[in-house]
């Protein structure tokens, strides 16, 4: 989980991405906009085999936005820029967990 407030509105960590298909994937990753949040991940391609695993370091940053949870989806795409199958699926397309605490709230570390 990324926990921020508006005095630390700014979080690092990872994600873990896995290619479940029987083919390699090589591509991109791209996050989709969320109003009030800036993703930032580094911009070399993605390259998995077929069960692979990897993480990705990013980094969240916050606006002005209201205390709450928030979900930043991602897309993993193909070089002719057709979208992987494993961003479609369910719970495996989103950065999820993203916190806005309230100004009085504590800080919690990336997972």
């Amino acid at each position: 989980a990324f926990v921020m407030n508006k005095y630390e509105p700014k979080k690092s960590g990872t994600i873990k991405i896995v290619n479940l298909c029987e083919e390699p994937f090589a591509g991109t990753l791209r996050f989709d906009e969320v109003d009030g949040f800036a993703v930032s991940a580094p911009s070399a391609p993605v390259r998995l085999a077929t069960g692979q695993r990897i993480e990705i370091p990013v980094t969240v940053s916050a606006g002005d936005v209201a205390a709450g949870e928030y979900e930043i989806p991602f897309k993993l795409l193909r070089s002719d820029g057709t979208e992987h199958p494993l961003g479609a699926q369910p719970g495996y397309d989103s950065l999820t967990g993203v916190r806005m605490a309230g100004q009085c709230a504590g800080v919690g570390k990336p997972d």
